[in-house]
């Protein structure tokens, strides 16, 4: 996968990165590529209703948002959620 990565060196635009979130992974292209059945999965994910998809590092996993129901045959779905503790050092 890394060696055919070719990641996209042009500047982010200031103003749309401050219009919302943006999930960027370079190794995705690259990735597909290789294996196109990540491809499929990551539009199965976003068929099933999630707003975003993006895949972790190299394809080991992905990680999603929105409310979609994840019901894909072999595939393994952990809801998370996000804790805020007042005076910590983390958020998770």
């Amino acid at each position: 996968v890394y060696k055919h990565c070719r990641p996209n060196v042009n500047p982010l635009d200031p103003r749309a990165m401050l219009q919302g979130p943006i999930y960027l992974n370079d190794l995705e292209f690259p990735a597909f590529q290789l294996r196109p059945d990540l491809a499929k999965l990551k539009q199965d994910l976003l068929d099933l209703g999630f707003e975003t998809a993006v895949m972790t590092g190299s394809g080991t996993s992905f990680f999603c948002f929105g409310k979609g129901e994840p019901k894909l045959p072999g595939i393994e779905c952990i809801q998370a959620t996000f804790l805020s503790r007042r005076r910590e050092w983390y958020t998770a």
